[in-house]
């Protein structure tokens, strides 16, 4: 799984190894149900809003830690674009 899915299928996964049963909704196999597709594009749609609001920045403290690989990525597309 990649994207949103991976998160819900470890968790899913795992849950059963730990007793965690959220009141019955997880069966012992987690390949009997569909809960954790459904949980994985509900966390893909919140990271996408997430970044809708934002605007597509990063926010603060991230953009001191991110800015060599922002610059490196200003870099590459102007190379490629540049006459």
């Amino acid at each position: 799984p990649t994207g949103g899915a991976s998160a819900p299928a470890a968790w899913s996964s795992c849950a059963p190894n730990k007793k965690i049963t959220l009141f019955g909704l997880l069966p012992k196999d987690h390949t009997q149900t569909s809960l954790d597709e459904i949980v994985g594009w509900l966390l893909a749609a919140a990271g996408f809003y997430f970044q809708f609001k934002l605007g597509f920045d990063i926010p603060f403290p991230f953009n001191l830690v991110l800015w060599p690989l922002e610059t490196a990525e200003w870099y590459i597309r102007w190379t490629i674009t540049s006459d």
